[in-house]
C-alpha cells in the first residue's frame, strides 16, 4: 500500500496488534501522542460509523516505523502540534 502526502498527528496514545503468529504470540505497535502518521485511506462516517465508533470517520494510517492500523477520526488531528498549522 502506498500512502498519500496527507499527514496527521496522533492525539491519544494507541496500542494495536499488528501481527499474530500460529504459536499465539503477537507483535504490538505503539502510536504515541504527537506521532506523525501518513493517511493511506479515508472511510467517511456514513460508511464507517458503528454506534459511537468511527463517528468522525475511519482513517487507515501508516506510522513512520511502518505499522499500519485503522484510527477513529477522534484520535488524529490534521493540525501539526509543533507549528499549530493545518496540514
Amino acid at each position: 500500500m502506498k500512502g498519500t502526502d496527507l499527514k496527521a498527528w496522533v492525539t491519544y496514545g494507541y496500542l494495536c496488534i499488528t501481527e499474530e503468529w500460529a504459536d499465539g504470540s503477537f507483535e504490538i505497535s505503539e502510536f504515541n501522542h504527537g506521532d506523525e502518521v501518513n493517511i493511506i485511506a479515508i472511510i467517511p462516517p456514513s460508511l464507517a460509523q458503528e454506534g459511537n465508533m468511527y463517528s468522525k470517520g475511519c482513517f487507515v494510517v501508516r506510522h513512520s516505523k511502518g505499522a499500519v492500523t485503522a484510527f477513529d477520526g477522534s484520535f488524529i488531528s490534521f493540525i501539526n502540534p509543533n507549528t499549530k498549522e493545518l496540514n
